[in-house]
């Protein structure tokens, strides 16, 4: 399923009963106080192509921060993204000396 970026790419899965779930992968940019506007646009693009969509979904992919971190810029915005959007952060892989993939899952309730 194409996005139309090419950080964001997703593919949908159905079962036998016509259950629909989207996987999204994503690769945000990297935690620095410079990044913060460009983090925030990749996440409101996320939001706006889970808006488009019907059904659960799981969002992996690299997010580049470390949102355990208080001293995290993306960190911060990245938990507040959890929180206002109802979405559930599910496993966070690498230890903090590498970069952290996060597996993320949440309902679309609209459409």
């Amino acid at each position: 399923m194409y996005s139309g970026y090419n950080w964001l790419t997703a593919l949908q899965l159905a079962d036998s009963t016509g259950i629909v779930l989207t996987v999204i992968n994503a690769y945000l940019p990297c935690d620095s106080h410079s990044n913060v506007d460009q983090y925030l646009d990749c996440l409101g693009k996320i939001v706006a192509f889970t808006d488009e969509r019907t059904g659960p979904f799981t969002i992996v992919g690299d997010f580049n921060c470390n949102p355990n971190n208080t001293a995290s810029p993306c960190g911060k915005i990245l938990n507040d993204f959890q929180k206002d959007f109802n979405v559930i952060r599910v496993i966070v892989v690498f230890p903090q000396t590498v970069t952290h993939l996060l597996v993320m899952y949440g309902i679309a309730l609209r459409g």
